[in-house]
């Protein structure tokens, strides 16, 4: 056998085995649970806060993650006795909540749930990139670079958003009401597309839950024995510092490390 008929079999060899069938990829990414806010839902005004509860327990998170931008930022001293503590927190829920629902609770629909948090990042001029994925016409919102309307989330956009440690909240449809849950992780199988989310349920916050998930007819469809039975992720809403102001942490962190070392 002569070196290019060796050459052609191993080649054939290799290519062969290339494009046999793969197993299934098991993807997974999470979060530290203790790492996010667990305040606990209630009535405001007479209605329920899971929106803004859920997005305060998501600000701690990115105030820990990205403490050199965000700290006692995103949850500022709301009461002005200068520290920062659980009343602030209760009290920038209670800001959003009003924010989202107005004074006279003619809101509280979906679309002002996002035009509210953009507009708390931008009052706080705190830099970031916003994701989402929704099943709602979004013609007319608000600021919706990085918005995706008419689509369901993917456990795809779910992965990735944890992934690169993002915050996200994702909104699920019940009986009588909608409701919205911190996430805190994901794993799943990307051919089968069925696997497990753990979050932060503001209806009870103290411990992170875990529910099964797979994909029904393009709508991930949720199933636990928590009050969210057989539930469907409607939207999913995400953030995380701009590439740019993240390209700035991370020179800072470098202009820190060679400091370090010329000091030794």
């Amino acid at each position: 056998m002569n070196k290019l008929t060796k050459y052609l079999v191993v080649s054939a060899l290799i290519l062969s085995v290339w494009c046999l069938p793969t197993d299934a990829a098991m993807k997974k990414a999470s979060l530290e649970c203790a790492d996010f806010g667990h305040i606990e839902n209630e009535e405001i005004n007479g209605e329920g806060a899971c929106a803004a509860t859920s997005m305060i327990n998501s600000f701690v998170f990115l105030e820990k993650q990205y403490s050199n931008l965000f700290k006692n930022k995103l949850i500022p001293d709301m009461d002005g006795d200068g520290d920062h503590d659980e009343n602030d927190k209760n009290l920038a829920r209670k800001k959003l909540h009003v924010n989202i629902w107005g004074e006279d609770n003619s809101g509280g629909t979906i679309d002002l749930v996002w035009k509210e948090k953009v507009k708390w990042f931008e009052k706080y001029e705190c830099l970031i990139d916003f994701h989402g994925m929704i099943e709602e016409d979004i013609t007319g919102w608000y600021k919706t670079t990085g918005l995706t309307g008419n689509t369901f989330p993917t456990l795809n956009f779910l992965y990735e958003q944890i992934d690169k440690k993002q915050d996200v909240e994702i909104f699920v449809e019940k009986t009588a009401y909608d409701h919205a849950l911190t996430l805190v992780s994901i794993e799943y199988d990307d051919v089968s597309n069925t696997g497990k989310i753990c979050y932060v349920d503001s209806n009870d916050p103290v411990q992170c839950k875990c529910a099964d998930v797979n994909l029904d007819g393009g709508k991930i469809k949720l199933t636990s024995t928590d009050g969210n039975n057989s539930t469907v992720i409607y939207g999913a809403f995400a953030e995380c510092p701009e590439p740019a102001t993240m390209g700035l942490l991370i020179l800072g962190g470098l202009g820190v490390l060679i400091r370090r070392r010329r000091k030794a």
